[in-house]
């Protein structure tokens, strides 16, 4: 009797170390990865549950998420990223001085690989767009959604003013936005409209509709546009503020949001807005705006399809590990589903597949969003290279020089003799 205790218990014994075993070879067959991004929590909410529908039909992949206020994230990434703990897919944008300087160090790992092994698909993604996830000839981010710049303008105010709507190609020059937004400006009794330039935006759009760049990444300079283009700009810029046509600087600076604008309060009848802006503005406004592309000439020459931020990989050298989470940046760009979970919170949708699929069924403002990022498809060209040279500097003096020009502080020919002087190759 006690010998078959003694046999019972060592086939117990044996039993759980085999299933302990088992235990130990599952565990050893999932892979876990970290993704990290910026956002709110709206967006927050709708990623998690994506990467959840992902980690379904990935069972052997589990996904540690964590999202950050856009003021901190670079912070944080930066301190991971010393510690050796770079997340293994992490939001970033191609040519931010925060990202260059990771994939000047080999820490980010480029998808070529994965696109040519089937891993990432980029068939669906307009030419265009892979052409700005481009750093130094490979590519190091995916699209995480699809935005664009546009002129929304107020129909009611324009039928009110007894004006025309351009067509959707916009408006032929600048002096004729000019002529419209006298007579808006009488209707409103305030503006014709939003300050369509800006150091951010317009002003790189300016300097592509005359055929020049902000910045170069070859040459003694890093300047990239003329001291006549620059002028010009602000120029035009300080004229319409001085007519009142557009407001000036101090009321556009201390704006809190997309909400906080004259175009929603009733005072202006257009404004220059990202496309993911518009549904913010039409629910504060309870109007519809109409998308136009912004005004020539050389549209299309100067417009872009903008990338909202990109998805990168860290080099973790890992292959398991950078292998899925390239899967999991493609199952976030290409999966319906998932598309369908984050609502275009982001932006629109990257996949032309996943947008011909799920637009019809989107709500009336972001069928305009998607609208208008299909019109500025249509009507735009290729992005500008990524900048690889280090151009905090400038870009910081810009921004600086832009509220001193426009205030009046320093004239547009000494601001750009600054900028000369900065971007001067050291």
């Amino acid at each position: 009797m006690k010998k078959l205790t003694l046999l019972l218990m060592a086939f117990l014994l044996a039993l759980s170390l085999s299933a302990c075993a088992g235990n130990s070879a599952n565990n050893s067959k999932t892979t876990t990865i970290s993704y990290a991004w910026w956002g709110s929590q709206e967006s927050a909410k709708t990623t998690i549950e994506a990467v959840k529908l992902f980690e379904k039909q990935n069972p052997n992949i589990k996904v540690k998420t964590s999202f950050h206020p856009f003021d901190s994230y670079y912070q944080t990434l930066n301190i991971s990223a010393t510690g050796g703990n770079l997340p293994d897919v992490f939001q970033g944008y191609i040519g931010d001085s925060n990202v260059n300087a990771l994939i000047a160090k080999g820490k980010v790992e480029p998808y070529d690989s994965y696109i040519k092994d089937g891993t990432v698909n980029i068939k669906d993604i307009d030419k265009n767009v892979i052409k700005s996830c481009k750093w130094k000839g490979k590519i190091y981010g995916m699209p995480t959604a699809l935005n664009a710049k546009v002129m929304y303008v107020n129909p009611e105010l324009y039928k009110k003013a007894g004006l025309k709507i351009p067509s959707s190609t916009g408006y032929k020059s600048y002096a004729d936005m000019a002529r419209d937004l006298v007579k808006l400006k009488k209707v409103t009794g305030k503006y014709g409209a939003d300050d369509p330039f800006s150091s951010e935006f317009s002003l790189p759009y300016w300097c592509r509709q005359h055929g020049e760049t902000l910045f170069k990444n070859t040459g003694n300079n890093t300047i990239g546009f003329s001291e006549k283009t620059y002028v010009d700009f602000y120029k035009m810029r300080i004229n319409w503020i001085k007519k009142g046509l557009i407001p000036p600087y101090d009321v556009t600076s201390g704006r809190s949001g997309p909400e906080d604008t004259e175009i929603v309060k009733g005072n202006s009848a257009a404004i220059v807005a990202y496309t993911n802006e518009e549904p913010a503005m039409a629910a504060a406004a309870h109007k519809t705006f109409v998308p136009i592309m912004l005004p020539g000439p050389n549209t299309e020459k100067g417009a872009d399809l903008r990338v909202s931020s990109y998805l990168h990989l860290a080099n973790s050298h890992n292959s398991k590990k950078m292998k899925a989470a390239a899967k999991l940046v493609n199952f976030l760009m290409n999966n319906a589903k998932a598309n369908k979970v984050m609502n275009c919170a982001k932006g629109m949708f990257v996949s032309k597949k996943v947008s011909q699929k799920l637009a019809p069924n989107l709500s009336k403002t972001l069928k305009l969003s998607a609208q208008a990022v299909n019109l500025v498809a249509k009507h735009s060209s290729a992005p500008d290279p990524a900048y690889t040279r280090d151009i905090v500097d400038e870009q910081e003096l810009i921004t600086k020089l832009d509220q001193q020009v426009t205030t009046g502080s320093i004239s547009p020919q000494a601001a750009y003799k600054k900028l000369i002087e900065t971007g001067k190759e050291q």
